[in-house]
């Protein structure tokens, strides 16, 4: 349709270019029969007529053939009827094909102003037919381009794709990625010593702050942590324990702590961590995913405040034994348990680095990992790893004795039945003893004291057998 609108605008506008003069004229000869040169004026004429139509101008004439044919034949009938009229007749009939190129002229100007209009709403159409082909034919083209922006306006080009592109994930999910995790801070000398140890092997970690140590003092340090491209999370404002409080003090502690650590770094938490990892019953109600962890490298037990008697070599080779332990026991998606206030925790982290990366391992942070290994983290969801759940690594064991062994929590939870959104009915301490009765997709049938359910088989450490 705006093919058969075009080629009647082209016709009008031909017309009226005729009309004018706006056609090329042929040259006259001179007395040696020797064309003459062209008129500069009226060959530029041609060239924009030939420009205007998109082809050349004794096409144009062919096509336009007919319409000019209709706009002379009253004229030539005109003709007709007046030769070999009278005098006055015939003065009449020069009178009257004045009025009537007069009243050409008028049309053809007309046809000129509404052949511009109908062009200009004929080429709009077309861009946004254009917008829709690129949209559904390729949809990598820049968003900027699709919306009809000009390569050219590089401003605008970028402002439109940076709102609407997706980044990529940093990090691919064939890559061996662990990510270290520090609670309690920030303090100023034992974080910066860390931070450094990260930026030398070029490594990140994730930091969960608490709120009321952010101060003009500290706030370098967290600063800082940002730059080295750390992330920040939450620890609540005053480390207290979200299953002892209430609603709106639980509330208000998660809340404090965003704010803080936003004045002060100008990011905004999205991961919090319980203190103590006390989470069980308030998942729902903090707002945000819950970050555990895999692997507690026990540095807060091992700290030198509470083992002022040890010496020095004793003090290494606790070091050394911990590195051994994550070693051994670490994965890709693991999630590591830090704190990054105390000096022994500093020496450890100097120890264990260079150790993960030697093996293969990249550091990087929580959210990091999680993206590269297409793991959503939602808010009340509660992650100690990044690896995707899989029937083939549910965990089975056999009917006996077991002993309850979770370094992750202080209780592992009896359910009424196997998932883990089913009822709790039962808090079993770290290091009892259970009976299993039968294992079902991962999930071991239980007693406990007077009590009966489900835990997760992965917390269960064989203690004997029973006997049959």
């Amino acid at each position: 349709m705006n093919e058969i609108i075009l080629t009647c605008l082209k016709t009008s506008l031909f017309s009226a270019f005729r009309r004018f003069g706006f056609e090329r004229r042929q040259p006259s000869c001179n007395l040696n029969n020797q064309k003459s040169s062209e008129n500069p004026s009226l060959s530029g004429r041609r060239i924009f007529t030939e420009r205007i139509f998109g082809q050349p101008r004794h096409k144009t004439q062919q096509i336009l053939g007919g319409f000019a044919s209709i706009l002379t034949m009253g004229e030539r009938k005109s003709s007709r009827e007046n030769h070999g009229s009278d005098y006055s007749i015939h003065l009449r009939g020069i009178k009257r094909r004045k009025m009537m190129k007069k009243q050409k002229n008028f049309i053809s100007i007309v046809s000129l102003i509404l052949c511009f209009a109908f062009a200009l709403a004929a080429c709009s159409g077309g861009a946004q037919n254009g917008k829709e082909t690129v949209n559904s034919d390729d949809s990598s083209l820049p968003t900027s381009f699709a919306e009809g922006d000009l390569p050219g306006d590089t401003d605008s080009a970028q402002e439109e794709t940076l709102t609407v592109a997706e980044n990529p994930p940093k990090y691919s999910s064939d890559e061996k990625l662990i990510a270290l995790t520090y609670d309690d801070g920030p303090y100023t000398k034992t974080t910066s010593q860390i931070l450094e140890v990260l930026k030398e092997n070029d490594s990140s970690a994730t930091f969960f702050i608490v709120g009321n140590r952010l101060n003009d003092g500290t706030s370098a340090v967290l600063k800082q942590a940002v730059d080295y491209g750390c992330e920040i999370a939450n620890h609540t404002y005053e480390h207290k324990n979200l299953m002892k409080v209430t609603d709106s003090e639980r509330a208000q502690q998660i809340k404090a702590a965003n704010d803080a650590v936003n004045e002060y770094a100008d990011v905004v938490p999205v991961l919090l961590r319980a203190p103590g990892g006390n989470y069980k019953g308030v998942e729902d109600k903090v707002g945000m995913p819950l970050i555990q962890w895999t692997i507690d490298t026990e540095d807060w037990r091992n700290k030198d405040a509470s083992n002022k008697s040890r010496t020095a070599e004793q003090r290494q080779a606790k070091i050394d034994e911990i590195v051994s332990d994550v070693l051994n026991d670490v994965q890709a998606g693991d999630i590591i348990l830090m704190h990054d206030i105390y000096n022994f925790t500093v020496d450890l982290t100097k120890a264990l680095v260079p150790k993960l990366i030697e093996q293969g391992y990249k550091l990087v942070t929580v959210s990091e990992m999680f993206e590269a290994y297409g793991v959503e983290l939602e808010a009340g969801g509660v992650y100690r790893h990044a690896r995707p759940e899989s029937a083939e690594s549910k965990p089975s064991v056999e009917p006996g004795i077991y002993t309850v062994s979770i370094s992750s929590d202080p209780t592992l939870n009896l359910r009424d039945k196997v998932g883990a959104g089913s009822v709790v009915l039962a808090e079993i301490p770290n290091g009892a003893t259970v009976t299993v009765l039968q294992c079902a997709d991962g999930w071991a049938n239980v007693t406990y004291n007077e009590y009966a359910g489900w835990v997760s088989a992965n917390y269960l450490k064989p203690y004997k057998t029973v006997e049959q």
